[in-house]
């Protein structure tokens, strides 16, 4: 697991600001530059208790020993930054119910959750996560929430997104996870140019309910089941130039008919290109080919892809 972990870390640069120290449990209410690592935290790594304060771990780790939360900040907290360095061994490495959240360039892993947000705006950039059991990141109900350019890998699920609203995922990497890469009931939000690879069961999947999404220039590949499904009571989503190509069932599962399909392409999927029983929306040149089941498509007036 190093090995194919080593690929895709980023350089962790340590902060300008004056290192501090700061033990296992601290509270902090202003900005705070690690000076060293905290090991074995038996409950909470750091707690942030305050509005505005940055967080930089300058390189280093907090490790737990399966405590709560590696670090964490409250309701009343607003404007926070963590960033540079690695959280791991906690039920969840960073947990934020505040709002205007900032996580960059940091690495979570071998805890529950890597990342768990309920909050209203938050930026989570240039992450690595990795063997959690749970979620890279759980954004249960969060709005306004920003992933960019981010990788989770080999995680129980890469996002779980019920309930969220007005976010958006792009150019991220979801790969090798147990379970899903993307799944959960969104509204409102755009998946764009992720790349979704080899998760054990559904590449990207919108829940019931899930309504005015654009999902757009995503590549999904080797999933267990299908690439790209959406659930039988979605409504008005968008697919655009996505490719969902040698998943174990359908490169799209559209259950339900509201969808708008432009241009997306279904190769090499174990059973159909696109299958939509109800048929959908708007269906503008979409394409399949060498899919499992000879139909190809149901409920979609697809074409043969180029050779």
């Amino acid at each position: 697991m190093a090995a194919s972990v080593s690929c895709v870390l980023f350089a962790i640069a340590a902060g300008p600001a004056p290192a501090a120290h700061v033990g296992c449990g601290a509270v902090v209410t202003q900005d705070t530059t690690l000076d060293s690592d905290l090991v074995d935290c038996p409950a909470n790594g750091v707690h942030i208790a305050g509005s505005g304060v940055t967080l930089d771990l300058a390189g280093h780790t907090i490790d737990g020993a399966g405590g709560a939360f590696g670090v964490v900040t409250t309701g009343r907290s607003f404007g926070v930054t963590v960033t540079g360095g690695r959280v791991r061994g906690f039920h969840i490495a960073v947990e934020s119910e505040g709002g205007q959240f900032v996580v960059r360039d940091l690495e979570v892993s071998g805890s529950h959750n890597g990342i768990r947000l309920g909050t209203t705006s938050a930026v989570v950039e240039r992450v690595l996560a990795w063997g959690n059991d749970g979620s890279g990141l759980n954004m249960s109900g969060a709005r306004n929430v920003l992933v960019v350019d981010s990788v989770m890998v080999a995680n129980g699920a890469g996002v779980s997104a019920p309930g969220v609203g007005s976010s958006r995922l792009e150019r991220n990497f979801f790969g090798w996870n147990t379970f899903h890469g993307v799944r959960g009931g969104m509204s409102d939000s755009v998946l764009l140019g992720n790349r979704v690879h080899a998760n054990g069961t559904v590449g990207i999947r919108l829940e019931e309910g899930s309504s005015g999404n654009v999902l757009s220039g995503n590549r999904v590949s080797g999933s267990g089941a299908d690439g790209i499904a959406l659930a039988d009571d979605s409504g008005a989503n968008r697919l655009e130039r996505n490719r969902s190509v040698r998943n174990g069932a359908d490169g799209f599962d559209l259950a339900g008919a509201g969808a708008t399909l432009v241009r997306n392409r279904a190769d090499r999927n174990a059973g159909l290109g696109f299958d939509a029983p109800l048929g959908v929306a708007i269906d503008v040149h979409n394409t399949a080919r060498h899919n499992g089941d000879a139909r190809q498509c149901v409920g979609v007036d697809c074409r043969p892809g180029r050779p």
